[in-house]
């Protein structure tokens, strides 16, 4: 039977989650699909199907997510699936495709996702672009190189407290981490919810918000349970201040709570500075890991929107067999006006594929580094200034799976 794809439809969406749970071996019980149908832009939704039977899943999210030095609308891929009785017909292919050209058509000049696996989306020109750390921190006394700094309080906060004063402390760290994605008031409701079922034996979440002269300058969200030797161990969600110092003190506080033996986060930022912050390195032990892909729909609108961290003048070379608009040269030229990006009928000083200017983009993989394992060629000179331009000082992070 021929497959076709189109909007989901009212009454498709508890078949279009049903769908979506094979491939990730995840039920979804009704009470998590109403919860899923709030968090979900099901208006974004599409379906693959084979006569009425649903065979693939397909959706998004509207974000606005942190480039350097700005901020961009971003199509956030997600519940990307096809049945196990529909795979190798091309019904991925013609799903993304058909995405990106939607995405294209309203003004999304990003595509981000957190890959399943990986070798898939780099097919569709998503490239590697934010890493991430899974932590496990060994708690013991005096673990902090540097005193403790004076003036703090912290305070436990409940979640109705929480929904009023975390989002602009979440807010200023965004802004100045590329790959965070702005949170809308749904986005937090559905995220402190903190349904039961969903706890997997874990506590229900704490909130502790770090405050100095009466101000508040920061906070973690965590979870514990206890172990078999009578300690708990703590589970991070997220930790954020108004600078270095505000995290290191929200992490002592952490250490420092009764009973604690061990604190763990699955997502943690590369750029966190616990090498300088700890007597021995050795406590936190971190596993390097991928986290998001980030994908240039529109590429002269994506490098004309960033900031750069140096000024130079190099004509990019862009391959990129799925979006066409996109296969050309630009000039990309900086100077300390700010950045434009010409398309120009010239042979290209660097020549790259869409998705490794994708891991480029927010500044975590280098040029020279691209063209060391051969996605990237072209003149060294160009390589080089290409580096020093995309670099930028925030590593990039994204705080949640989507």
């Amino acid at each position: 039977m021929t497959i076709t794809t189109g909007p989901l439809l009212p009454d498709e969406v508890d078949k279009w989650f049903g769908a979506a749970s094979v491939p990730f071996a995840d039920d979804f019980t009704p009470e998590r699909i109403e919860r899923s149908k709030r968090r979900h832009r099901l208006d974004r939704a599409t379906a693959a199907k084979d006569g009425d039977e649903i065979v693939g899943t397909f959706g998004s999210f509207s974000f606005l997510t942190t480039v350097p030095g700005g901020e961009l609308s971003t199509s956030g891929v997600t519940a990307v699936t096809v049945l196990p009785t529909h795979r190798r017909r091309g019904i991925l292919r013609r799903l993304m495709t058909e995405h990106l050209e939607v995405c294209h058509a309203r003004g999304e000049p990003l595509a981000t996702l957190w890959a399943s696996e990986p070798a898939i989306y780099g097919r569709f020109g998503f490239g590697l672009a934010v890493g991430h750390y899974d932590l496990k921190l060994s708690v013991q006394p005096e673990m902090f190189r540097e005193p403790r700094t004076s003036g703090y309080e912290f305070r436990l906060i409940s979640t109705v407290v929480a929904l009023e004063l975390l989002p602009p402390m979440f807010e200023n760290a965004r802004i100045q981490t590329p790959g965070m994605f702005a949170r809308t008031p749904e986005w937090w409701g559905f995220l402190l919810e903190d349904p039961a079922d969903q706890r997997e034996g874990w506590s229900s979440h704490r909130r502790v918000v770090a405050s100095v002269g009466g101000e508040d300058v920061g906070y973690a969200i965590f979870r514990a349970r206890w172990n078999d030797q009578g300690r708990q161990t703590v589970r991070v969600s997220e930790v954020f201040g108004i600078d270095d110092a505000t995290e290191r003190e929200l992490w002592r506080f952490l250490t420092e709570m009764d009973l604690v033996e061990e604190i763990i986060n699955w997502n943690e930022p590369i750029d966190r500075p616990f090498d300088w912050w700890l007597t021995n390195p050795r406590l936190a032990a971190r596993t390097a890991g991928d986290a998001l892909y980030l994908r240039l729909v529109d590429v002269q609108t994506a490098l004309r929107s960033r900031q750069y961290a140096s000024v130079g003048h190099v004509a990019l070379g862009v391959a990129d067999p799925i979006c066409p608009w996109n296969e050309r040269t630009f000039r990309l030229s900086v100077t300390v006006d700010g950045p434009t990006c010409e398309t120009v009928d010239a042979d290209p000083d660097v020549r790259v594929d869409v998705a490794a200017l994708g891991s480029a983009y927010l500044g975590d993989a280098s040029f020279v580094t691209l063209a060391t394992v051969g996605r990237a060629t072209g003149d060294p000179e160009a390589l080089s200034q290409l580096a020093r331009m995309f670099a930028w000082d925030v590593a990039p992070h994204c705080q949640e799976r989507f």
